[in-house]
């Protein structure tokens, strides 16, 4: 298995972690290859794609909102994923998505994005103290198959998917203990949710027809930043499989 991380190593002094190496450590055990490149050739001699999270955040240009809560934005390194992403689409080849990474295909695939939580203190980073959360898995998606009904995962994002497009459909949410859980698990498992809200925020999606699956948060991450339920090899089992 060959795999491609769609990034580039970011400097300490814009973002303490580097997800893009993390994902190549991580993978490393598992694959024949793992490499980081932003162009877009790459992605034919790849088995599968990654796109890793970390800074800057997505341009809300591309969903025709003003900027009005992301700190940092890239418009190159969002065209460089945006055409790798169109090419891996092209050529029908798996896609994960990770944090930004998740945020970006959906917005490639017409999603909008809240660009900053109201509820941020339960999600944003937190390199000191990092952030856990519970979480519902949809019944019959991916990641009900991988990980049951609910399951804990870290946290480390301050925006999230808002409007979903109708070729995606949610596989993980977290939900604020002080609303009424089952009533928003009725409405995804209806398909009239389609929103994140300040209570319940989309945490996994897939899409329909081709093998591209995202997250929010980092199954790549180590030491302090694991959670013990979110085994992150049974995630890399489910997304080297989707070739197949």
């Amino acid at each position: 298995m060959k795999i491609l991380v769609a990034g580039n190593f970011t400097p300490p002094e814009i973002c303490p972690v580097d997800c893009t190496q993390n994902c190549i450590d991580a993978l490393n055990p598992y694959c024949d290859e793992v490499w980081a490149s932003l162009e877009v050739e790459d992605v034919k001699k790849a088995d599968a794609m990654i796109l890793p999270g970390g800074l800057p955040d997505v341009n809300p240009a591309y969903w025709g909102a003003e900027n009005t809560g992301c700190s940092l934005i890239d418009d190159e390194l969002d065209k460089l994923q945006m055409d790798m992403l169109d090419e891996a689409v092209r050529l029908k080849k798996p896609v994960l998505g990770i944090c930004r990474g998740y945020q970006l295909l959906a917005v490639y695939f017409g999603a909008t994005l809240c660009q900053d939580i109201k509820e941020s203190r339960y999600h944003k980073f937190q390199p000191d103290n990092p952030l856990f959360h519970d979480t519902y898995c949809i019944e019959n998606t991916f990641m009900q198959k991988i990980y049951g009904n609910r399951v804990v995962t870290n946290s480390a994002h301050h925006q999230a998917i808002e409007n979903l497009p109708d070729c995606l459909e949610i596989s993980q949410v977290w939900i604020n203990d002080d609303v009424d859980s089952l009533a928003i698990l009725q409405q995804i498992a209806d398909k009239s949710f389609r929103k994140s809200t300040d209570d319940c925020v989309i945490e996994a999606v897939y899409h329909k027809d081709l093998p591209i699956i995202g997250v929010q948060w980092h199954p790549e991450m180590t030491g302090k930043w694991i959670s013990k339920e979110a085994n992150s090899e049974k995630l890399y089992e489910y997304f080297f499989h989707l070739n197949k």
